[in-house]
């Protein structure tokens, strides 16, 4: 995928690599899950997508969106990840020609048991020669190599087994279910699949209904919730914003709007309702406005 390619660091020696976004479980680009093979299924953690390789003599680290070239430039809320990858391997360590992904373990919507918290738990390997994910047992015993943690595993099925009634187990680090689960195919193929808890957070809307519950009014009020927004609002945090209304600048709203036109596009194309994206945005975009009001509130 193209988009996944981030061009903003060219004097890099290795391609700067987006991890694509992984779709829920029944979306049409999930279908591969179903071929014949084995799928490993790992817990979804709530954490900040991560990810860092090496760079000639050193460790070049980066978040989804951006890559921190200069020490100055690393947000705070990445600094407890860099030491736990830095205090475990060095340069020489890492593989050439690979970017690690994982999740940067600090506060978002879950409380974890801090304490016995991974700074860092890896979840995948890109081959930039290769092209491809490396496979999820290459992943764990890359990730132990390198002394640092994997996501936990909670099994191994076959691909015939995994479908949407999966049931969400409990988190290996958090007194509670797991945000959700990640499916993982030995084809390439992944989805998730959220706890009902967060289904419902996610699905419902914590508003009140738009005064035009037709079209793109239907639209906001399912999908543009508390907890979605909460999250882009988190990870303009992780990037070393402030709190405060200059982040809708910074592209809260768009980055909902996208957000949810990206991940839910199956179900919307069936809404059988004309949707005015003019209008969509602007409802979005109050509601971002609204929440991050109270965001800000709540922290005074």
């Amino acid at each position: 995928m193209s988009d996944d390619i981030d061009t903003n660091d060219s004097d890099a020696k290795t391609p700067v690599k987006k991890f694509p976004k992984v779709r829920p479980i029944g979306h049409p680009d999930t279908q591969r899950l179903t071929k014949p093979g084995t799928v490993h299924v790992v817990e979804k953690m709530d954490g900040a997508n991560f990810r860092f390789r090496s760079d000639g003599d050193r460790i070049l680290f980066g978040s989804r969106n951006n890559v921190y070239r200069n020490e100055k430039d690393l947000p705070n809320a990445f600094s407890h990840a860099v030491e736990h990858v830095e205090g475990n391997c060095d340069a020489d360590t890492l593989r050439e020609g690979v970017t690690y992904f994982g999740e940067a373990m600090h506060k978002h919507t879950l409380e974890y048991n801090w304490d016995n918290t991974p700074s860092v738990l890896g979840f995948a390997i890109y081959d930039h020669g290769e092209e491809s994910f490396a496979a999820w047992n290459e992943v764990v015993s890359e990730f132990e190599r390198l002394g640092l943690t994997p996501a936990p595993l909670i099994e191994t099925e076959d691909s015939d087994t995994i479908d949407a009634e999966y049931d969400i187990p409990e988190s290996k680090y958090r007194d509670g279910l797991a945000e959700g689960v990640v499916f993982w195919h030995e084809n390439g193929s992944r989805a998730k699949l959220r706890s009902e808890e967060f289904k419902e957070k996610h699905g419902a809307s914590n508003h009140a209904e738009p005064e035009d519950y037709t079209g793109h009014g239907t639209l906001v009020n399912k999908f543009c919730t508390e907890t979605r927004i909460d999250k882009r609002i988190d990870d303009l945090l992780d990037e070393g914003h402030t709190l405060g209304r200059e982040l809708m600048g910074e592209g809260l709203p768009q980055a909902v709007s996208r957000d949810i036109l990206e991940e839910h596009a199956h179900e919307i194309v069936s809404m059988n309702e004309t949707v005015n994206l003019k209008d969509y945005r602007s409802l979005v975009a109050k509601r971002c406005l609204s929440r991050l009001d109270e965001r800000i509130a709540n922290n005074h």
